[in-house]
Protein backbone atom coordinates (compact mmCIF):
# COMPACT_ATOMS: atom_id res chain seq x y z
CA UNK A 1 0.00 0.00 0.00
CA UNK A 2 3.20 2.58 0.85
CA UNK A 3 4.50 1.57 -2.96
CA UNK A 4 1.07 2.50 -4.36
CA UNK A 5 0.81 5.70 -2.58
CA UNK A 6 4.62 6.81 -3.36
CA UNK A 7 3.90 5.70 -7.03
CA UNK A 8 0.75 7.96 -6.80
CA UNK A 9 2.21 10.66 -5.17
CA UNK A 10 5.00 10.92 -7.34
CA UNK A 11 2.52 10.89 -10.66
CA UNK A 12 0.35 13.79 -9.47
CA UNK A 13 3.20 15.57 -8.62
CA UNK A 14 4.36 15.14 -11.80
CA UNK A 15 1.64 15.87 -13.87
CA UNK A 16 1.56 19.37 -11.81
CA UNK A 17 5.44 20.48 -11.94
CA UNK A 18 6.44 18.19 -15.22
CA UNK A 19 3.79 17.80 -17.14
CA UNK A 20 2.92 15.65 -20.76
CA UNK A 21 6.16 16.11 -22.23
CA UNK A 22 7.60 12.99 -19.71
CA UNK A 23 7.13 9.66 -21.30
CA UNK A 24 5.60 7.76 -17.92
CA UNK A 25 3.60 10.70 -16.59
CA UNK A 26 2.04 10.72 -20.26
CA UNK A 27 1.22 6.94 -20.03
CA UNK A 28 0.01 7.34 -16.57
CA UNK A 29 -2.36 10.10 -17.65
CA UNK A 30 -3.23 8.15 -20.25
CA UNK A 31 -4.06 5.54 -17.63
CA UNK A 32 -5.52 7.19 -15.16
CA UNK A 33 -8.99 5.39 -15.18
CA UNK A 34 -7.09 2.34 -14.71
CA UNK A 35 -4.79 3.85 -12.23
CA UNK A 36 -7.94 4.27 -10.09
CA UNK A 37 -9.61 1.17 -10.52
CA UNK A 38 -6.50 -0.42 -8.98
CA UNK A 39 -6.48 1.75 -5.60
CA UNK A 40 -10.41 0.76 -5.18
CA UNK A 41 -9.38 -3.24 -5.73
CA UNK A 42 -6.45 -2.41 -3.67
CA UNK A 43 -8.87 -0.93 -0.52
CA UNK A 44 -10.80 -4.14 -1.30
CA UNK A 45 -7.89 -6.14 -0.01
CA UNK A 46 -7.17 -3.79 2.84
CA UNK A 47 -10.33 -3.99 3.91
CA UNK A 48 -10.00 -7.63 4.32
CA UNK A 49 -6.49 -7.23 5.92
CA UNK A 50 -8.21 -4.41 7.93
CA UNK A 51 -4.54 -3.09 9.18
CA UNK A 52 -4.32 -1.75 5.91
CA UNK A 53 -7.93 0.10 5.82
CA UNK A 54 -7.29 3.63 7.42
CA UNK A 55 -3.88 4.01 4.56
CA UNK A 56 -6.23 2.60 1.78
CA UNK A 57 -9.15 4.84 2.41
CA UNK A 58 -7.00 7.83 2.22
CA UNK A 59 -5.46 6.87 -0.79
CA UNK A 60 -8.47 6.60 -2.73
CA UNK A 61 -10.08 9.98 -1.51
CA UNK A 62 -7.11 11.85 -1.92
CA UNK A 63 -6.53 10.00 -5.24
CA UNK A 64 -10.35 10.71 -6.69
CA UNK A 65 -10.64 14.48 -5.18
CA UNK A 66 -7.09 14.91 -7.16
CA UNK A 67 -8.21 13.74 -10.48
CA UNK A 68 -11.50 15.30 -10.20
CA UNK A 69 -10.35 18.70 -9.25
CA UNK A 70 -7.79 18.48 -12.22
CA UNK A 71 -10.32 17.47 -15.52
CA UNK A 72 -11.37 21.07 -16.07
CA UNK A 73 -13.56 19.79 -18.53
CA UNK A 74 -16.68 17.95 -17.45
CA UNK A 75 -20.52 18.00 -18.03
CA UNK A 76 -22.31 20.48 -16.42
CA UNK A 77 -25.83 19.20 -17.09
CA UNK A 78 -27.56 16.33 -15.80
CA UNK A 79 -27.53 13.51 -18.09
CA UNK A 80 -31.45 13.12 -18.77
CA UNK A 81 -33.18 13.05 -21.92
CA UNK A 82 -34.29 16.16 -23.36
CA UNK A 83 -37.76 17.19 -24.69
CA UNK A 84 -38.35 15.99 -28.11
CA UNK A 85 -38.40 19.25 -30.03
CA UNK A 86 -37.58 18.25 -33.23
CA UNK A 87 -36.94 22.09 -34.38
CA UNK A 88 -34.55 22.51 -31.23
CA UNK A 89 -32.75 18.94 -30.65
CA UNK A 90 -30.07 17.78 -32.08
CA UNK A 91 -28.45 14.03 -32.01
CA UNK A 92 -24.75 13.40 -32.65
CA UNK A 93 -22.50 10.53 -32.84
CA UNK A 94 -18.61 10.15 -33.78
CA UNK A 95 -16.96 7.20 -34.88
CA UNK A 96 -13.61 6.21 -35.71
CA UNK A 97 -14.23 3.05 -37.94
CA UNK A 98 -10.70 2.19 -38.46
CA UNK A 99 -9.05 2.81 -41.40
CA UNK A 100 -7.96 -0.90 -41.49
CA UNK A 101 -11.79 -1.86 -41.00
CA UNK A 102 -13.27 -2.47 -44.31
CA UNK A 103 -16.83 -3.52 -43.21
CA UNK A 104 -19.07 -1.10 -44.38
CA UNK A 105 -21.68 -2.98 -44.95
CA UNK A 106 -21.71 -3.33 -40.77
CA UNK A 107 -20.73 -0.13 -40.75
CA UNK A 108 -23.62 0.75 -42.79
CA UNK A 109 -26.04 -1.13 -40.32
CA UNK A 110 -24.69 0.63 -37.23
CA UNK A 111 -25.62 3.93 -39.08
CA UNK A 112 -29.04 2.71 -39.92
CA UNK A 113 -29.63 2.21 -36.45
CA UNK A 114 -28.74 5.17 -34.89
CA UNK A 115 -29.78 7.57 -37.14
CA UNK A 116 -28.42 10.48 -35.55
CA UNK A 117 -28.28 14.15 -37.06
CA UNK A 118 -24.95 14.81 -37.11
CA UNK A 119 -22.35 11.54 -37.73
CA UNK A 120 -18.90 12.17 -37.58
CA UNK A 121 -17.01 9.58 -38.94
CA UNK A 122 -13.00 9.34 -38.84
CA UNK A 123 -10.37 6.43 -40.36
CA UNK A 124 -12.57 6.10 -43.05
CA UNK A 125 -10.31 4.69 -45.57
CA UNK A 126 -12.45 4.13 -48.67
CA UNK A 127 -15.48 7.12 -48.41
CA UNK A 128 -16.77 6.20 -51.87
CA UNK A 129 -17.41 2.55 -51.11
CA UNK A 130 -18.64 3.69 -47.79
CA UNK A 131 -21.28 6.19 -49.05
CA UNK A 132 -22.14 3.16 -52.01
CA UNK A 133 -23.53 1.30 -48.70
CA UNK A 134 -25.29 3.55 -47.79
CA UNK A 135 -27.18 4.77 -50.80
CA UNK A 136 -27.54 0.82 -50.97
CA UNK A 137 -29.14 1.12 -47.56
CA UNK A 138 -30.93 4.24 -48.60
CA UNK A 139 -29.59 6.35 -45.65
CA UNK A 140 -28.09 9.08 -48.73
CA UNK A 141 -31.46 10.37 -49.07
CA UNK A 142 -31.62 11.27 -45.27
CA UNK A 143 -27.94 12.74 -45.27
CA UNK A 144 -25.95 15.48 -46.62
CA UNK A 145 -22.59 13.79 -47.16
CA UNK A 146 -18.84 14.95 -47.17
CA UNK A 147 -15.97 13.01 -47.31
CA UNK A 148 -12.25 13.39 -48.30
CA UNK A 149 -10.45 10.56 -49.02
CA UNK A 150 -6.88 12.41 -47.59
CA UNK A 151 -8.00 12.50 -44.26
CA UNK A 152 -10.36 9.49 -44.42
CA UNK A 153 -13.01 12.29 -42.82
CA UNK A 154 -16.70 11.63 -43.72
CA UNK A 155 -19.05 13.92 -42.46
CA UNK A 156 -23.33 13.03 -42.92
CA UNK A 157 -25.61 15.94 -42.16
CA UNK A 158 -29.62 15.90 -42.16
CA UNK A 159 -29.27 19.61 -42.49
CA UNK A 160 -27.30 21.41 -46.02
CA UNK A 161 -23.60 21.68 -45.58
CA UNK A 162 -22.81 25.37 -46.65
CA UNK A 163 -18.81 24.82 -46.67
CA UNK A 164 -16.36 22.14 -45.85
CA UNK A 165 -12.66 23.38 -45.61
CA UNK A 166 -10.07 21.11 -44.61
CA UNK A 167 -7.41 22.37 -42.28
CA UNK A 168 -3.34 21.61 -41.40
CA UNK A 169 -3.29 17.94 -39.72
CA UNK A 170 -6.66 15.34 -40.25
CA UNK A 171 -9.30 18.39 -38.98
CA UNK A 172 -12.40 19.64 -41.15
CA UNK A 173 -14.18 22.46 -40.54
CA UNK A 174 -18.15 22.40 -42.07
CA UNK A 175 -21.32 24.86 -41.70
CA UNK A 176 -24.34 23.58 -41.54
CA UNK A 177 -27.20 25.30 -41.65
CA UNK A 178 -30.37 24.03 -38.83
CA UNK A 179 -33.55 25.65 -38.43
CA UNK A 180 -32.11 27.60 -35.60
CA UNK A 181 -29.76 29.12 -37.07
CA UNK A 182 -25.98 27.97 -38.58
CA UNK A 183 -23.59 25.90 -36.92
CA UNK A 184 -20.01 25.34 -36.94
CA UNK A 185 -18.75 21.38 -37.07
CA UNK A 186 -14.91 20.57 -36.54
CA UNK A 187 -14.04 16.47 -37.50
CA UNK A 188 -10.59 15.85 -35.57
CA UNK A 189 -8.56 12.84 -35.30
CA UNK A 190 -5.50 13.85 -33.50
CA UNK A 191 -2.59 11.79 -33.92
CA UNK A 192 -0.81 9.36 -31.29
CA UNK A 193 1.79 10.40 -29.01
CA UNK A 194 3.64 7.17 -28.20
CA UNK A 195 7.15 8.93 -27.81
CA UNK A 196 6.15 13.19 -28.21
CA UNK A 197 2.72 14.99 -28.21
CA UNK A 198 4.14 17.90 -30.79
CA UNK A 199 2.17 16.44 -33.28
CA UNK A 200 -0.86 16.64 -30.97
CA UNK A 201 -0.46 20.08 -29.59
CA UNK A 202 -0.22 21.22 -33.68
CA UNK A 203 -3.60 19.77 -34.46
CA UNK A 204 -5.11 20.88 -30.99
CA UNK A 205 -3.95 24.49 -31.79
CA UNK A 206 -4.91 24.77 -35.26
CA UNK A 207 -8.60 23.83 -33.91
CA UNK A 208 -8.66 25.98 -30.68
CA UNK A 209 -7.35 29.29 -33.32
CA UNK A 210 -10.01 28.34 -35.94
CA UNK A 211 -12.89 27.91 -33.69
CA UNK A 212 -11.90 32.02 -32.21
CA UNK A 213 -12.63 32.99 -36.00
CA UNK A 214 -15.82 30.98 -36.06
CA UNK A 215 -18.50 32.28 -32.99
CA UNK A 216 -21.48 31.00 -32.82
CA UNK A 217 -22.43 27.08 -32.07
CA UNK A 218 -19.96 24.30 -32.24
CA UNK A 219 -19.56 20.48 -31.91
CA UNK A 220 -16.35 19.22 -32.41
CA UNK A 221 -16.13 15.54 -32.61
CA UNK A 222 -13.40 12.99 -32.82
CA UNK A 223 -11.10 10.74 -32.06
CA UNK A 224 -8.20 13.06 -29.49
CA UNK A 225 -6.37 10.04 -28.91
CA UNK A 226 -6.48 11.75 -25.48
CA UNK A 227 -8.05 11.48 -22.29
CA UNK A 228 -9.30 13.90 -20.16
CA UNK A 229 -6.50 13.54 -17.79
CA UNK A 230 -4.21 14.50 -21.22
CA UNK A 231 -2.67 18.18 -21.60
CA UNK A 232 -3.26 18.81 -24.77
CA UNK A 233 -6.90 18.09 -24.02
CA UNK A 234 -6.91 20.25 -21.01
CA UNK A 235 -5.69 23.21 -23.47
CA UNK A 236 -9.78 23.25 -25.18
CA UNK A 237 -10.77 24.02 -21.65
CA UNK A 238 -7.94 25.94 -20.86
CA UNK A 239 -8.32 28.35 -23.80
CA UNK A 240 -12.44 28.62 -24.52
CA UNK A 241 -14.20 28.80 -20.46
CA UNK A 242 -17.75 28.02 -22.12
CA UNK A 243 -16.98 24.66 -24.01
CA UNK A 244 -18.46 21.39 -22.85
CA UNK A 245 -17.70 17.85 -23.42
CA UNK A 246 -20.40 15.27 -23.09
CA UNK A 247 -18.00 13.06 -22.11
CA UNK A 248 -19.40 9.80 -19.95
CA UNK A 249 -17.48 7.29 -16.98
CA UNK A 250 -17.28 5.22 -19.72
CA UNK A 251 -14.51 3.91 -22.07
CA UNK A 252 -13.82 3.69 -26.07
CA UNK A 253 -11.01 1.42 -26.74
CA UNK A 254 -10.23 -1.03 -27.91
CA UNK A 255 -12.93 -3.25 -28.94
CA UNK A 256 -12.20 -6.95 -28.99
CA UNK A 257 -10.67 -6.09 -32.21
CA UNK A 258 -7.90 -5.42 -30.47
CA UNK A 259 -5.78 -8.22 -28.32
CA UNK A 260 -6.27 -5.69 -24.84
CA UNK A 261 -10.05 -5.34 -26.01
CA UNK A 262 -10.81 -8.85 -25.42
CA UNK A 263 -10.32 -7.91 -21.81
CA UNK A 264 -12.57 -5.01 -22.21
CA UNK A 265 -12.07 -1.28 -23.43
CA UNK A 266 -9.21 0.52 -21.34
CA UNK A 267 -9.42 4.43 -22.60
CA UNK A 268 -11.80 6.78 -23.55
CA UNK A 269 -9.81 9.20 -26.21
CA UNK A 270 -13.15 9.67 -28.67
CA UNK A 271 -15.06 13.09 -27.48
CA UNK A 272 -17.83 15.29 -28.60
CA UNK A 273 -17.36 18.73 -27.38
CA UNK A 274 -19.80 21.99 -27.64
CA UNK A 275 -19.98 25.30 -27.06
CA UNK A 276 -22.62 26.34 -24.06
CA UNK A 277 -24.99 27.09 -26.55
CA UNK A 278 -26.37 23.71 -26.27
CA UNK A 279 -27.79 21.90 -23.39
CA UNK A 280 -26.03 18.26 -23.11
CA UNK A 281 -28.81 15.26 -22.65
CA UNK A 282 -28.16 11.58 -22.95
CA UNK A 283 -25.04 10.72 -24.02
CA UNK A 284 -23.78 7.10 -23.97
CA UNK A 285 -21.30 4.99 -26.11
CA UNK A 286 -23.26 2.47 -28.50
CA UNK A 287 -22.85 -1.04 -28.14
CA UNK A 288 -21.94 -2.28 -31.71
CA UNK A 289 -18.60 -1.61 -32.91
CA UNK A 290 -19.18 -2.30 -36.57
CA UNK A 291 -14.92 -3.87 -37.07
CA UNK A 292 -13.66 -1.09 -35.56
CA UNK A 293 -11.44 -0.70 -32.40
CA UNK A 294 -13.05 2.09 -31.15
CA UNK A 295 -16.77 1.97 -30.00
CA UNK A 296 -18.92 5.18 -31.20
CA UNK A 297 -20.47 7.72 -29.18
CA UNK A 298 -23.40 9.69 -28.89
CA UNK A 299 -24.89 12.57 -27.51
CA UNK A 300 -28.69 14.30 -27.64
CA UNK A 301 -27.86 18.15 -27.47
CA UNK A 302 -30.49 20.74 -27.45
CA UNK A 303 -30.64 24.75 -28.31
CA UNK A 304 -30.79 26.63 -25.02
CA UNK A 305 -33.46 29.31 -26.02
CA UNK A 306 -32.26 31.14 -28.94
CA UNK A 307 -29.04 30.28 -29.70
CA UNK A 308 -27.91 33.45 -30.71
CA UNK A 309 -29.04 35.37 -28.03
CA UNK A 310 -27.29 36.41 -24.99
CA UNK A 311 -24.35 33.52 -25.28
CA UNK A 312 -21.43 35.36 -25.74
CA UNK A 313 -19.71 38.05 -27.54
CA UNK A 314 -19.76 38.03 -31.31
CA UNK A 315 -22.30 35.30 -31.47
CA UNK A 316 -24.38 35.62 -34.24
CA UNK A 317 -25.75 34.56 -37.05
CA UNK A 318 -22.88 33.98 -39.11
CA UNK A 319 -21.34 37.29 -37.70
CA UNK A 320 -17.92 37.52 -37.78
CA UNK A 321 -16.71 34.29 -40.17
CA UNK A 322 -14.21 34.17 -42.38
Amino acid sequence: MLITALAITLWLAGRIFLGDEYLPIRWANFAAPWILAATIALSLFALLKRQYLPLALLICAVFQVLITASTTILPKDNPTRLAKHASSNISVVSFNVGHFNHQYDEISRLIGKNQADIIFLQEVSKPRELVVKLSANDLTTSYNVHTNQTTGLVLLSRFKIETANRLPGVLTRYKVTHPSGRISLWNIHVPRSIWSTSEQYKVITNLLNDMKRHPGPKIIAGDFNLTPYNDAFHQISISAENYRTTAIPTFTYPTPTRLAGVIGPWVQIDHIIVTNHFQIGERKRLGSYAGSDHYPISAQLEFRGNAYTGLGKGDGNGAGEG
